[in-house]
Formats: C-alpha cells, sequence, structure tokens
C-alpha cells in the first residue's frame, strides 16, 4: 500500500493535478511517464497544435493521464470580457490525448523522415461530447476558464478493446466535467501524404 500511495503522489506532482480516486493506477511498475520530448515523437502534430506536454500511461488499465492548462489565449474573444474555452478547442485537447493512448500502448514504427510515424490515429467520428457544472468547495463551476488544470483521462471502452475507440473524461478538481466517446481511423504516413496531396492538386 506504502509503495501504491508513493506512486499516486509522484503521478500527481509531475501531472500538477489530482488523480480521481477510481483512477488511481493499481499496479505502480506498470506506469510510464511521458515527458514532452516522448510526446513529440508520439504525435504527428506541430508545437502550436500539440497541447498535450506531459502524460502518465497506466499500462494494466489500459488508460492515459496527462494535464491541460488552460491559458488566456486559448479563450481570447470567447467572449470579449467573458472569456471561456470553446468546446470545439477542449474537444481538439480531449481527442489528442486519445490519440495519445493508441500511439503509446501500441507499436507504432517511428521514422524521422516522414514527421516522426509511420503511422498516427486520426478522429473519424464522434459518438457523444457531454460538458457538466460541478459544485465544487459550494461554488457551481459550469465554464472552464483561464488558469484552470484539466486532467485529461483517456481510455478504451470497458469490454470492447479496440484501438479503434476511446472515451476521454475531463476533470477539475477530481471532479467530472467533460466526457467524450471517439472512433479513430488508423492511417499508414504514406498513404495520408498520398491523399492530402491528391485533394491540394
Amino acid at each position: 500500500m506504502a509503495t501504491q500511495t508513493a506512486s499516486v503522489i509522484e503521478l500527481e506532482e509531475f501531472l500538477g493535478v489530482g488523480i480521481p480516486k477510481d483512477k488511481i493506477p493499481e499496479d505502480p511498475d506498470e506506469v510510464i511517464f511521458f515527458d514532452e520530448n516522448k510526446i513529440k515523437t508520439l504525435m504527428p502534430e506541430g508545437d502550436r497544435q500539440r497541447f498535450i506536454k506531459r502524460a502518465v500511461l497506466d499500462r494494466k488499465n489500459e488508460r492515459i493521464f496527462s494535464m491541460f492548462e488552460v491559458r488566456f489565449e486559448h479563450c481570447e474573444d470567447h467572449f470579449p470580457e467573458f472569456p471561456m474555452l470553446p468546446m470545439a478547442k477542449l474537444g481538439q485537447v480531449m481527442a489528442q490525448v486519445g490519440s495519445l493512448l493508441i500511439m503509446a500502448s501500441e507499436d507504432f514504427s517511428l521514422i524521422a523522415d516522414n514527421n516522426g510515424k509511420n503511422s498516427f490515429p486520426l478522429v473519424k467520428s464522434v459518438q457523444s461530447i457531454e460538458s457538466f457544472s460541478v459544485n465544487i468547495n459550494g461554488k457551481r463551476k459550469i465554464f472552464i476558464v483561464p488558469n484552470d488544470r484539466l486532467l485529461m483521462v483517456a481510455e478504451y471502452p470497458r469490454g470492447k478493446i479496440t484501438i479503434k475507440s476511446t472515451n476521454i473524461s475531463v476533470y477539475t478538481t477530481t471532479h467530472l466535467i467533460a466526457a467524450m466517446s471517439l472512433t479513430y481511423e488508423i492511417l499508414n504516413w504514406p498513404f495520408f501524404t498520398r491523399l492530402y496531396e491528391r485533394q491540394m492538386a
């Protein structure tokens, strides 16, 4: 038990956010930490469109944790004088966490001359996306605003293990504030570039 507690503390310190009790990894030996440099090797997005800076993979539960710190520029003009994170931007960040789960838990070969990827997941469909209001210290929280630190948790659907489907949950101070279910298509990078070039020709 002491080993697990130490691991949870380490995980929360690394991410900078609390972990809900029902999501705590059961086996510290199955936990892998990803810094920003490692994430860069796993995700096709460039620096300005990659919002995930650190993550922790729980291999035993096929689950990945990440933290997203909401900055003013993510919310600017949505709305003037009342900045809040657009749901579309939140969905983009959540989709990246689901993609990272697939990339981190599957054996995708890395090749430096194709933006670091041989294959990568691309969102194909959104099954559902929801946001919730939560009570925190007696105050109702409805909106995600600048300086919020969000815990993102992506995992495969229970009883339906497939690398093409993920469920992503978003927590603020360990309270669930948003959830999304996605399906991805795994694209071979050379095939993707051919499709793109054909469209742009």
